[in-house]
């Protein structure tokens, strides 16, 4: 059976736009603070659905940008420890 902390979900009151072709913003709507992430981290964003694991999300990314999969994953449960501290995940 897996720990459900390790399928990351986000909030339904976050709002996020894509700014370009390699970044997005997200606003967090209770604090009312604006949190920018680069290609991977919009990439990441995106493959955020509350069903993925972190494990599929980082095998998806390592694939897609031919990268180390234990170094993808490292930055993946990096990035989502961060996002859940700015109250962005569920």
């Amino acid at each position: 059976m897996q720990r459900t902390e390790s399928i990351p979900a986000r909030r339904a009151d976050v709002m996020w736009r894509r700014m370009g072709e390699e970044e997005s913003v997200l606003l967090n709507v209770q604090s009312e603070e604006y949190y920018s992430l680069n290609e991977v981290g919009t990439r990441t964003w995106e493959l955020i659905d509350g069903q993925a694991t972190v494990e599929e999300i980082a095998a998806k990314l390592a694939e897609e940008y031919e990268a180390p999969l234990p170094d993808i994953e490292a930055d993946v449960r990096a990035l989502l420890q961060d996002l859940r501290q700015q109250g962005l995940l569920d």
